[in-house]
């Protein structure tokens, strides 16, 4: 199958592929040194494909631009975390640091800060360097950063003494600035919950802490272009008087146009005429549709005077306008109907005395190697013993280069990814078709699209930190790897040491291939899992990856008797399966027990609720007194009324039989919290007040 990169104002149909074998293919066949910029449905999908791209490419900078997270003409403002993480990726496009974008629709049709704005207050500072600490107060303020006592989010500074506590825009971690007289002795990172240094860097950069200036003359220029766009009294709109007033808030960046006496520009102005564009699905109707809620919500906007709104195409490019821009770059159209590359049906079987007889079968029946992917390392260490349970022998591997230089038939990898696939025959997959000379010069596009360690040259950028940031962004939890499994730590060090490992793709597409890696299978948990969401997007902020890794996928990996953790109810433990008849629908519940011998129902769908217990030993585990635990959260926080029961689940104790609601639906139910015995009594009345 042929993957031809188009010309300019040119399109190219990429057929046969899936939603699994996408994510390979863009990162396989896309050339290598020019921007690429995937337009995508919505954020979930892009994430999606930008972890992908992390794991098939992970020397690339792969870039995700975010949008506000808030609806058009909402009077909210984006969280500072998407504010930095924006001001961050549009840097990074425009100095040239970008390997691949990705781009919801939605977000590409919003104009952007004009380019001489984000350059123009953009500075750098460096050891050695004097530093005017009242000067670098001033600047960091009209800057937008708050000054604050301890350093906690981006867009936040401090100052103790001879000592600079920085948090920049864009930046992942804060950093501490140690003055000696006027001039840097040294930057180092820290942590702000403990406040310790971690490590120290020679520059770092500084990004505004907004996408619109703050100083007195873009305050100047607000007023005045107010007055020119917006009918009516300004003194009557309260967001004249508080930026005036030098006060910017909820809801002021749909305001900003008027911050700067130039137009806005655009995404299209930030990347050039150069860059080659993939779009996923129908773009057009989708740009139509986001179009079409933007004047809905203008028109729902008009009636406040004290925030009137600006008009839709001064925040906004419309559909058609989008239209005309993008069909000036060559775009790849994928097709993902294909079904050649669709895994069959591998869900573990809890019910099955061989739970995982399906991925036995496939395996038999499969004439190639299979990689497993668990979305962290926890989970990793959780499914080999799975595997090891039920016959299975799983090599783990630290990456996908070192997935394709090995000859295991089974290995295992921490890839948070989305879909799985199956490639045949990666023989079929090389067979390439030359490029036009405008394009490559003659060259075949596997010449220019080498993505192994040695073959790959990734595009310069400032700060060393950031680009150690991108190599290891696949998954922090690699990190640790070497404590859990030394020997593939050493492998992978040895992978990184030869050449290329070229072989393993330019052999198979000239017919050399030995056979056992003529075919590959990515599995991922949404294949084996049955309750594991598809749609679920790995944090990219990572606030809760610690809390995943115990997260129990299939009632298949415990064993009766095991004890467990329930999300709300603490430690229990398993005791099987119990079938309940629920108005007029049979549903399987999970059958938890806890001290007192109370019980607890769980419906199987509910299973992303419980995790498995990993304190002491299973067998002196203690479990939670549920009564104790409900009386204590009712006395730390008495409700002001009586609290709707989370329908997640049913209790019963021993002298009380599990309720079943016959009232309820069959296409929506919930259990009903049973009430203890103690709390069946007749509650005690408060006799009236005594007369004054």
């Amino acid at each position: 199958m042929n993957y031809p990169i188009p010309k300019p104002r040119e399109k190219s149909r990429w057929l046969n592929l899936s939603q699994g074998s996408l994510p390979l293919a863009l990162a396989r066949y896309l050339p290598h040194k020019r921007l690429k910029v995937v337009l995508t449905q919505d954020a979930e999908q892009a994430l999606r494909l930008q972890t992908a791209w992390r794991f098939f490419r992970p020397h690339d900078t792969a870039v995700f631009l975010p949008d506000w997270e808030t609806l058009p003409y909402e009077r909210f403002s984006p969280h500072q975390d998407l504010v930095s993480e924006r001001l961050s990726a549009l840097w990074q496009i425009k100095s040239g640091a970008a390997d691949v974008l990705f781009v919801p629709v939605a977000t590409a049709m919003q104009k952007l800060p004009p380019v001489p704005f984000l350059a123009g207050r953009t500075f750098w500072l460096k050891t050695g360097q004097t530093l005017d600490i009242g000067r670098l107060k001033t600047d960091l303020v009209d800057a937008g950063y708050n000054h604050v006592s301890h350093v906690v989010a981006a867009g936040e500074f401090a100052v103790r003494g001879g000592i600079v506590d920085l948090f920049p825009m864009g930046s992942e971690m804060p950093y501490r600035i140690d003055l000696f007289d006027d001039e840097i002795d040294s930057i180092k990172t820290f942590d702000t919950e403990t406040q310790r240094t971690i490590s120290p860097v020679s520059e770092i950069r500084l990004l505004p802490a907004h996408e619109f200036p703050t100083d007195s003359e873009a305050q100047k220029i607000f007023r005045s272009r107010f007055r020119e766009e917006v009918d009516g009294n300004p003194n009557d709109a309260a967001v004249y008087k508080a930026v005036s007033n030098g006060h910017f808030g909820a809801g002021v960046e749909y305001y900003l146009p008027l911050f700067f006496e130039n137009e806005l520009e655009t995404l299209f102005d930030y990347i050039g005429e150069d860059a080659l564009f993939v779009s996923l699905g129908d773009v057009h109707a989708e740009a139509n549709r986001f179009w079409s809620d933007v004047k809905s919500r203008y028109a729902m906007a008009q009636g406040d005077e004290t925030y009137p709104p600006l008009l839709p195409q001064h925040l906004y490019l419309s559909a058609d306008v989008f239209a005309g821009r993008l069909k000036n770059y060559g775009q790849v159209l994928p097709d993902v109907s294909g079904k050649e590359h669709i895994l069959p049906d591998l869900a573990v079987n809890r019910q099955s005395d061989e739970p995982l007889q399906a991925l036995k079968d496939f395996q038999t029946t499969f004439d190639g190697r299979i990689l497993l992917c668990a979305e962290s390392l926890g989970r990793r260490e959780t499914m080999l013993g799975f595997l090891q349970q039920n016959g299975l022998k799983a090599k783990p591997v630290s990456d996908w280069q070192g997935f394709l230089s090995a000859h295991e038939p089974l290995m295992i990898t921490v890839a948070p990814l989305a879909y799985g696939f199956k490639l045949g025959g990666l023989q079929s997959l090389n067979q390439q078709q030359p490029t036009p000379a405008s394009e490559g010069e003659g060259k075949t596009v596997a010449d220019q699209t080498e993505f192994s360690a040695a073959a790959t040259n990734p595009l310069p950028s400032p700060l060393p930190q950031e680009r150690e940031q991108s190599a290891a962004a696949v998954s922090d939890d690699l990190k640790t790897e070497s404590s859990l499994h030394p020997v593939e730590s050493s492998l992978h060090g040895q992978i990184r040491q030869q050449p290329a490992p070229s072989h393993v793709w330019e052999d198979w597409g000239e017919g050399k291939a030995v056979a056992a890696q003529s075919a590959i299978a990515v599995i991922t948990e949404s294949e084996l899992y049955q309750y594991v969401a598809r749609s679920r997007v790995h944090n990219r902020r990572k606030k809760h990856a610690a809390v995943s890794d115990g997260l129990l996928r299939d009632l298949a990996e415990i064993n009766i008797g095991d004890p467990v953790v329930h999300e709300e109810h603490g430690i229990g433990r398993y005791m099987g399966l119990v079938t309940m008849d629920l108005g007029g629908e049979t549903n399987e519940m999970m059958l938890l027990e806890y001290a007192g011998e109370a019980q607890l129902y769980v419906p199987v769908s509910q299973l992303h609720l419980i995790s498995r217990y990993s304190g002491q030993a299973h067998e002196t585990s203690p479990c939670t007194n549920l009564a104790a635990a409900r009386g204590t959260k009712q006395n730390a926080k008495p409700p002001k009324k009586r609290a709707t029961p989370p329908p997640s689940c049913s209790i019963s104790t021993p002298n009380a039989p599990p309720n079943r609601d016959t009232s309820l639906k069959s296409t929506s139910w919930t259990i009903r919290r049973l009430p203890t015995a103690s709390a069946m009594k007749k509650p005690k009345t408060r006799p009236p007040p005594s007369p004054p």
